[in-house]
């Protein structure tokens, strides 16, 4: 996992509790990196490092008190470059998959499940439970946004494999090897 990954992850994290109802909370560090999947990373001491780079990139606040010893802050929460940033890449993804190739079905389907959203809290929310109820979805989207550079590209497959429960470790498998396959053919 890459540094713009574990970094998405954790303001995509951050912001789900923001406009969930904990806009005034401060997140425990070791809170957040358990739930937003950043436990099991070789190197822990990398999500650290990406907590101190949102931080000083001014995409998360911290309480200004590190314990002695300490080379994160204990506490977090998102703040409004940060919020933007997962919007902005949100609205990529969107604009993505509207001038993409993928199946006409599925993005017609999808469109008409954003639409019914009013706030992009709302979109960013049911397109989380929508990739996880079609992973078949998470190839087209991740070369997509692969291809366009979006950050949230290398999320949204892992996030679909870990939520949706529905794949195991051959279908991880064959989707990895289509993955390669498909990234080989726009290649060329």
């Amino acid at each position: 996992m890459d540094h713009l990954e574990i970094r998405f992850r954790i303001l995509l994290l951050l912001y789900n509790k923001f406009f969930g109802g904990e806009y005034h909370e401060w997140q425990k560090v070791e809170k957040v990196i358990e739930e937003a999947e950043l436990l099991n990373l070789d190197n822990r001491y990398d999500v650290y490092g990406d907590i101190v780079y949102l931080k000083d990139s001014n995409f998360i606040h911290d309480l200004g008190m590190w314990p002695n010893g300490h080379s994160f802050p204990p506490f977090i929460r998102i703040t409004e470059n940060g919020i933007r940033y997962v919007e902005d890449n949100f609205n990529n993804l969107i604009q993505g998959i509207n001038e993409s190739d993928i199946d006409m079905g599925s993005k017609n389907e999808l469109t008409s499940e954003l639409s019914k959203q009013n706030s992009i809290v709302g979109k960013i929310k049911m397109f989380s439970e929508y990739i996880k109820l079609h992973p078949g979805l998470v190839v087209s989207l991740s070369l997509l946004l692969i291809r366009n550079g979006v950050a949230v590209g290398r999320s949204i497959r892992k996030y679909a494999i870990s939520e949706s429960k529905l794949l195991d470790s051959i279908g991880s498998a064959q989707m990895e090897q289509q993955i390669q396959k498909n990234c080989l053919l726009i290649l060329h």
